[in-house]
């Protein structure tokens, strides 16, 4: 099964607004190996929206904090397994 990966729009994975997907191949043997939502308009201005009202908070957090807190989502995403991995490497 190929996976299906989302959009990451103000602290949650979701779909495009249109459903739209393409296909993401491997270049060397042109196999298939994700369905990525594609991010319209809409999507990008909901991001850009989100990240925004969140830009406030952030930078009310101490240095150590941040650091902190990217560590973890670093962790998170070495966590999560080699599919993303491998779909950011064939990409």
């Amino acid at each position: 099964m190929v996976p299906e990966t989302r959009l990451w729009i103000n602290g949650a994975y979701v779909k495009s607004a249109s459903g739209s997907t393409f296909p993401v191949e491997n270049p060397a043997t042109r196999a298939k190996t994700a369905d990525v939502y594609e991010a319209l308009e809409e999507d990008v201005e909901a991001a850009v929206l989100a990240a925004e009202a969140a830009q406030p908070a952030w930078e009310e957090t101490s240095s150590y904090d941040r650091a902190k807190i990217l560590q973890r989502a670093a962790q998170v995403r070495l966590d999560s397994g080699e599919g993303e991995l491998s779909l950011m490497l064939f990409d």
